[in-house]
């Protein structure tokens, strides 16, 4: 997905993040009932991959943004533990290969997080 202002690339990852706690604070609420534990964890789960995925692809494509860039890395390190394909874990990985290369940033536990998912896929 192309966008024209850089702006607009902030404003959607932001509004992902906005949605994952959300998620999370409604899964917490579902814990909280009888029996909604596991199931509320198994969607949140994956509402938060979906979002990270859509943070990462944004990134991915706008790619000479350091801004989105970070914005993936943040996704990363909160949701990489819930990678389990290899070709995703492999796409998210280059985002942050390129952010610590070219713009110098530490992202050593978002690569923890991608590493312990790919122990955890094993």
């Amino acid at each position: 997905m192309w966008l024209a202002n850089p702006c607009q690339v902030i404003a959607l990852q932001h509004i992902e993040f906005g949605r994952m706690m959300l998620a999370n604070h409604e899964a917490q609420l579902q814990s909280r009932r009888l029996g909604g534990g596991e199931l509320a964890s198994q969607a949140s789960e994956a509402f938060l991959l979906h979002s990270t995925r859509i943070i990462c692809g944004l990134a991915a494509c706008h790619s000479d943004r350091h801004e989105a860039l970070t914005g993936a890395a943040v996704a990363i390190s909160m949701c990489g533990k819930f990678v389990r394909s290899a070709g995703e874990r492999a796409a998210m990985m280059s985002i942050l290969d390129k952010l610590k290369n070219e713009f110098i940033w530490n992202v050593g536990h978002a690569m923890g997080e991608l590493s312990n998912a790919a122990a955890d896929a094993i």
